[in-house]
């Protein structure tokens, strides 16, 4: 059975932690293929944690539009987002 993970990751500083390799080489473990999402442009730093389990890396640059929760909070302050919490 083919597996696909994906692993999302985002940081202000544009670098890869040792924790992040850690789990990214646990998760490799129970999948066939990994791939990493970078929320930057490129990684400035510990791209040796990574090189081994990671099959593909896409980066991509955050911006704020795209999140979906600035859509949700953008139709709360215009009313145009009804909630029905009693259902």
């Amino acid at each position: 059975m083919s597996r696909l993970c994906i692993y999302m990751t985002y940081n202000t500083e544009n670098k890869i932690h040792n924790y992040m390799g850690q789990v990214i080489r646990s998760l490799k473990q129970c999948s066939s293929t990994l791939c990493l999402v970078c929320n930057y442009k490129k990684i400035r730093e510990g791209k040796e944690h990574i090189t081994g389990p990671v099959d593909e890396i896409f980066y991509r640059e955050n911006k704020l539009w795209q999140h979906p929760l600035f859509w949700i909070l953008l139709l709360f302050l215009f009313g145009l987002f009804i909630v029905d919490l009693a259902y």
